[in-house]
């Protein structure tokens, strides 16, 4: 206490993009529902849509008798929610999905805070 300290410093690398978490988003942000409660084998819905494979999104949402969306999204979104990792899309991957063709040239506006450098 009271004496500089000296580190060197180092980067770090953020950890993957969670495409499965951000799968369970998407389908909450189209349909105003989670898809199931826990995504474990004894969660009923889960284990629904999982034994269905890519066709278990849409499978689970015809039984609660939801609208679809475009075969594109409902694609993207299947994948996304895929049990296995490596079955995912990356990030960039799930950009290219023609569903998101109208906004992909979009220029988002950022913000900081003033002072703190980028």
């Amino acid at each position: 206490p009271g004496r500089p300290c000296t580190a060197e410093l180092w980067g770090y690398e953020l950890p993957p993009v969670d495409m499965f978490a951000a799968g369970v988003c998407l389908f909450n942000l189209a349909w105003h529902v989670l898809p199931w409660a826990y995504a474990l084998p004894s969660d009923r819905y889960f284990a629904y849509v999982r034994a269905r494979g890519d066709a278990g999104v849409e499978a689970l949402l015809k039984a609660w008798k939801k609208t679809l969306l475009s075969s594109e999204a409902m694609r993207l979104v299947a994948e996304m929610l895929r049990p296995d990792p490596s079955g995912r899309p990356s990030p960039a991957a799930a950009l290219e999905c023609p569903w998101f063709a109208p906004v992909a040239r979009s220029v988002v506006p950022t913000h900081r805070t003033p002072g703190r450098p980028r």
